[in-house]
């Protein structure tokens, strides 16, 4: 059976290695997204993300310009990403090879690829 889902390649993360886990550091400015953070009506490249690993997890933390950030799990099941603190839910909407995640008021610009996943019948 084949299953077609957008998983996230971030591919400009996957050069990146290494992160802590630990507090977030603010990342370089070719590691910027857009983003509208709460309250914000329009898109900018005002926000930056990193790749961290915690635990054998891989991460991605995205930084709001204010410093807040929302840490979020790679998980390969379909949906790309999830939570990783917090109980606040996220939404995901996929288009044009990009992925727009939603959280607390948030929303940030992530690059992704589709991806066949063949399964065994």
């Amino acid at each position: 059976m084949r299953l077609s889902a957008l998983l996230t390649a971030i591919a400009a993360l996957a050069a990146c290695t290494g992160g802590t886990g630990e507090a977030p550091q603010a990342a370089e400015a070719s590691d910027r997204i857009d983003c509208a953070p709460a309250g914000a009506e329009v898109f900018g490249a005002d926000c930056t993300f990193e790749l961290a690993e915690r635990d054998g997890e891989n991460l991605i933390v995205v930084h709001n310009p204010d410093g807040s950030f929302h840490r979020f799990r790679i998980v390969d099941d379909g949906r790309g990403l999830e939570v990783a603190d917090g109980a606040q839910p996220i939404a995901l909407a996929y288009a044009d090879g990009k992925m727009t995640v939603a959280i607390g008021g948030d929303r940030y610009v992530l690059p992704a690829i589709e991806r066949e996943i063949h399964a065994a019948e």
